[in-house]
């Protein structure tokens, strides 16, 4: 039997703020349910949680719901390693933030033929 999916968050006056503050790292957890039953349930360390599901895929859609619904960062703040960083997508990189964007290889390349006239 279906249940309705409602995933609940804490009210806050700046959703995109909080979303900066907290960092995002929902987790899918395992437990019994009123009845005995083994259930999951989604939560995120931002106070989000899905309801008790019956299967784990069904708490994978509140997980992936809840992502999809966190504000996008901006290009200026994405991570540009995030293996070596440890940044997840939807998070900001304090590391990768304040740096100057790396000029363009092919910009380069089409300046040094035009310069030289290897080109022609």
């Amino acid at each position: 039997m279906a249940r309705a999916t409602t995933i609940t968050a804490p009210a806050a006056p700046a959703a995109e703020a909080a979303a900066v503050a907290v960092r995002h790292r929902p987790q899918i957890g395992r437990g019994i349910d009123a009845y005995g039953r083994r259930s999951y349930r989604f939560t995120c360390p931002c106070g989000a949680a899905g309801a008790e599901q019956a299967a784990r895929r069904m708490a994978q859609w509140d997980h992936d719901r809840h992502i999809a619904e966190l504000p996008e960062v901006p290009a200026a703040r994405r991570c540009r390693d995030p293996r070596r960083h440890g940044c997840l997508a939807w998070e900001p990189c304090r590391t990768c933030e304040d740096q100057l964007p790396l000029f363009e290889v092919a910009e380069l390349v089409d300046g040094l033929v035009e310069a030289t006239g290897a080109g022609s």
